[in-house]
């Protein structure tokens, strides 16, 4: 085998070896966008959840609960995390506002987007970024 076959054999494994590379990355960005954007719906769908929980807790007890380990049914996700933060509260600490947040716990891995629900079920977010009371409606 000559040089010049060597090199051509070499140059069409190098062109399939990039062909191969490029139908993977084609391939596997669209799953990797449809897992973000189901991990986001399902952030959005629990914080809707937690929204009736919270609800039904100020039904029963008069006020918003403090924690969401008080909420009667704790929720695991693998891609966000939840955190409840009492906004306003009586002097007998009875909570009259609150936020809930959902952050990915890996930002561009498990999602691009922070979510929250207030007690008036208005829903925010941010892209890259956790929100805040300033932060866009989402729609």
């Amino acid at each position: 085998m000559t040089r010049r076959h060597k090199w051509l054999l070499w140059l069409g494994g190098f062109v399939l070896l990039l062909i191969f590379v490029i139908f993977v990355v084609l391939f596997f960005q669209p799953i990797e966008t449809n897992r973000i954007a189901a991990n986001e719906s399902r952030a959005v769908g629990h914080l809707r959840h937690l929204f009736l929980a919270q609800a039904a807790f100020q039904t029963q007890h008069g006020c918003f609960a403090s924690e969401l380990s008080n909420l009667s049914d704790p929720y695991i996700d693998d891609a966000y995390s939840y955190k409840l933060e009492p906004r306003t509260a009586t002097e007998k600490g009875c909570v009259t506002k609150y936020v809930v947040t959902a952050s990915p716990k890996v930002l561009r891995k498990d999602g691009m987007r922070y979510f929250s629900i207030e007690e008036t079920g208005v829903l925010r977010l941010e892209q890259l970024h956790p929100v805040g009371p300033d932060s866009p409606f989402l729609q």
